[in-house]
């Protein structure tokens, strides 16, 4: 839990992340439309290191892993989240390519040109849309592609 108020009652925010951990999504979306988005990125064999930035407790990034080979890291600031992703990635038998990392978005812990494929659903409006774009785009490898609202990946060359 988060810090409680003075009078040892739940914070606005405790109350919002217990109701949330539950969920399979913390937004919108659903399966189908990460299929759909996968669906423009051709080749999914291409991606070796990803990121879904913003990840909550998994649900879009649980069907990444099915479509996805390569390695994923789900990226959200509350710790609660990202215990929840990691317990479903153990019971899927995902855990030696799914890892959750506690994190921010404006701190994120990838070393330059380190990533194939940047997938967030909806988080970015939590740094703004053009500054998380200009701050994702280093973290690339290669010029990059955007997909707006629901990727940004790089172009092998």
């Amino acid at each position: 839990m988060t810090e409680q108020q003075e009078n040892n009652q739940p914070s606005f925010l405790d109350l919002l992340l217990e109701a949330h951990v539950g969920l399979e999504r913390q937004g919108p979306g659903s399966r189908e439309t990460v299929e759909r988005a996968l669906s423009f990125l051709g080749d999914l064999n291409r991606f070796e290191s990803i990121a879904d930035l913003g990840c909550g407790t998994g649900g879009q990034t649980l069907v990444l892993a099915e479509y996805l080979s390569g390695n994923i890291v789900g990226l959200d600031m509350f710790p609660e989240f990202v215990r929840e992703l990691d317990k479903k990635a153990l019971r899927s038998g995902l855990s030696e390519r799914l890892k959750g990392v506690v994190g921010k978005m404006e701190e994120l812990p990838f070393e330059k040109n380190s990533l194939d494929l940047i997938w967030s659903e909806g988080a970015i409006d939590n740094i703004g849309f053009e500054k998380g774009l200009s701050h994702w785009r280093a973290l690339l490898e290669g010029e990059g592609l955007d997909r707006q609202g629901a990727s940004v990946e790089k172009e092998k060359k």
